[in-house]
């Protein structure tokens, strides 16, 4: 996130490890009109979270450690490259959510499609390549690669329906997931479940 996004900004650079589930909760205890100060304490292992308005509130979030190396981000050579709404895939996740726990992502030549199937039935949904559903679609070869269901809808959390995202795709290999909110880049990547015949 960029510190033009912040009212003020003063900050050593710095590498910290937080449960962003627990952040999150926390975060959401804001109220209409509150300013938010993050700091660390080092020594105590604690970022401290305080919301003032009509009252002040501080939580101390502990830090997990990060001491081992950082993981690199994959380097793939996707097949597919795509801009879609958050929209259509929110609603695609919550159909496949009534047939499976799991859902295929793919491409063919001129359409992206989302597949789910378990002993409930079936679903296939697709979208046709064209300039308001698809208006970046860009395809090397046909793909395909399953995934788990509830992992995508909680990439997608914090977008909202008409947030476009940028999804990469390979067969057999992670998706990779990215969009902004604001002036923040978010980025995903998930490993696929390898489809046994």
């Amino acid at each position: 996130m960029p510190s033009s996004s912040f009212e003020k900004f003063d900050v050593v650079e710095n590498r910290l490890g937080l449960d962003l589930d627990y952040l999150n909760q926390v975060l959401s205890r804001a109220q209409g009109g509150d300013s938010l100060t993050l700091s660390i304490d080092e020594k105590k292992a604690f970022l401290s979270v305080t919301f003032k308005g009509n009252a002040q509130r501080s939580f101390q979030v502990p830090l997990i450690d990060i001491s081992t190396s950082e993981v690199p981000n994959p380097r793939i050579e996707f097949d597919s490259e795509l801009v879609i709404s958050a929209s259509f895939l929110q609603n695609a996740f919550k159909d496949a959510a009534l047939i499976s726990s799991h859902l295929v992502l793919g491409c063919s030549e001129d359409k992206f499609f989302v597949k789910a199937n378990s002993s409930k039935g079936n679903l296939h949904e697709e979208l046709v390549e064209n300039k308001d559903s698809l208006p970046e679609f860009r395809v090397k070869r046909e793909c395909r690669s399953m995934f788990p269901l509830d992992y995508l809808q909680d990439m997608l959390k914090a977008a909202s329906g008409d947030t476009k995202v940028n999804l990469f795709l390979k067969s057999n290999a992670p998706v990779k997931v990215s969009y902004k909110i604001g002036d923040a880049n978010i980025s995903y990547f998930l490993a696929p479940r390898i489809e046994t015949a």
